[in-house]
């Protein structure tokens, strides 16, 4: 014969009944949650929401500063390469440079003009113009330094040994990124 169970409505186990069939009667009874249950997930998922939020915050500004860093290494190396050609092409005996060292004039012996080598224009970063002619000739334009980057350029020539030195710095918004010193002699020097 079976025994008359009361049914418990706080869902805890009447008498010879197991807590697992206790659980079911409650769960099949319910009618949904409480305001508290609810309030407590609705907290638990912004709580979690907020870690992983501040999360990739995180990786998207070390990744920036990744491609940033990678592209002015690339910006330096082509900035080198732009200016060691020039400079090699420089006749040792007619280089002038200016008061503050950014900018270098030379007969180029491969262009067969007047040089002056100077960094940075307005939309060419490092440029160079025959000397009577206002026109500039980009070494370096924007299109090949991205993300804002800006070579800079500075040079010293000695004269005694017949050799250049350049030291051209990529900067964003005042920060260096990379930095460079090349020595260069002219083939001319020799």
């Amino acid at each position: 014969m079976m025994k008359n169970r009361k049914a418990d409505d706080r869902g805890l186990p009447c008498e010879g009944e197991s807590k697992k069939g206790a659980l079911r009667r409650r769960l099949a009874s319910s009618s949904g949650f409480t305001m508290v249950e609810l309030l407590l997930a609705m907290f638990l998922v912004a709580m979690l929401t907020g870690v992983v939020g501040g999360g990739v915050s995180v990786v998207q500004d070390a990744w920036h500063k990744v491609v940033l860093k990678a592209d002015a290494q690339v910006a330096l190396s082509m900035a080198i390469h732009a200016v060691t050609a020039e400079l090699r092409a420089a006749d040792p005996s007619t280089v002038t440079i200016d008061s503050d060292n950014t900018q270098i004039s030379f007969d180029s012996v491969d262009r067969g003009c007047k040089m002056t080598l100077c960094g940075p224009g307005s939309e060419d970063l490092i440029y160079y113009k025959a000397l009577g002619k206002d026109d500039k000739i980009g070494l370096m334009t924007q299109k090949s330094c991205p993300n804002g980057l800006v070579p800079k350029t500075s040079f010293t020539y000695d004269k005694d040994n017949k050799l250049f030195t350049c030291k051209i710095t990529i900067e964003r918004e005042g920060r260096i990124y990379a930095s460079q010193e090349i020595k260069v002699r002219p083939v001319n020097a020799l």
